[in-house]
């Protein structure tokens, strides 16, 4: 083997392990870019089930304070006495 063609395997070599280096690289990035898409879905989920949470509450609260509203209103109609109609000048 003569010097030049030894240079040309030892360079390859070279490229071969860059491009082995590279692959490494980016098995690591696809793993690392899952991973990523798995954390944001699972935020994704909490974020989604902590806003319907927060509006069944925000719901449920808003009907019990037309509940109280409406009671409320209820107890001041009964107690206005009813007049009569022929006393509508009092």
């Amino acid at each position: 083997m003569t010097n030049e063609q030894y240079n040309n395997l030892i360079n390859q070599l070279d490229k071969l392990a860059m491009l082995d280096d590279m692959a490494i690289q980016i098995k690591q990035q696809k793993e690392f870019k899952k991973m990523l898409m798995e954390q944001l879905e699972q935020q994704q989920k909490y974020i989604e089930q902590r806003l319907d949470k927060r509006d069944s509450q925000l719901i449920e609260s808003m009907r019990n304070s037309m509940d109280q509203r409406q009671a409320m209103i209820e107890a001041a109609v009964t107690k206005v006495p009813q007049k009569k109609w022929w006393e509508f000048w009092k």
